[in-house]
């Protein structure tokens, strides 16, 4: 009897375990928007893990695309390439969308195998930039191809944006 619960059991529990499988990972959140007259597809940054990491451990950032990180108001935040494998231009926005600084992030080199936490920490370059409330991340060049510069507005869906701030992630 013990036998024939067991598989019962099994024979319930397994296509619960593959309908979990199958099931699609949950879809990233993009908004498309028009630079200097190209369009870009960013991928949203509002909340919880994906505002913790960004662009870490891409091994490409296609042309076209990017991230984009909103905050609730403005305010001055760091960035920095820990774990980003790619570089990139950083641009730095008030709540209008106008440019307020642009850095361009070269990757780092990833932290050795007897590096400690700590070594690897500071010797990453640190961008700061002033109080905003976007930052976007598109691939290096970017920003000089478009001619992206301090005092460029950038037209952005804020709306959409701002509502990216309550919204459930996973």
């Amino acid at each position: 009897m013990t036998g024939r619960f067991a598989l019962l059991l099994l024979a319930a529990v397994l296509p619960l375990s593959a309908c979990a499988d199958s099931r699609p990972a949950a879809a990233a959140k993009f908004v498309k928007v028009t630079l200097a007259g190209e369009p870009f597809r960013l991928e949203i940054a509002a909340q919880g893990e994906k505002k913790r990491t960004g662009l870490m451990y891409r091994e490409r950032i296609a042309p076209g695309t990017g991230m984009i990180f909103v905050y609730p108001h403005m305010a001055a935040h760091g960035f920095w390439m820990k774990n980003v494998r790619v570089d990139l231009d950083l641009l730095c926005l008030d709540s209008v969308g106008t440019v307020l600084r642009v850095y361009r992030m070269p990757a780092e080199a990833p932290q050795g195998p007897a590096e400690s936490d700590m070594a690897y920490y500071r010797r990453l370059a640190a961008y700061r930039c002033p109080p905003m409330q976007y930052a976007v991340e598109l691939p290096m060049g970017t920003a000089t191809r478009l001619g992206l510069t301090a005092g460029t507005t950038l037209r952005l869906p804020h709306r959409r944006l701002q509502d990216a701030l309550s919204s459930r992630e996973p």
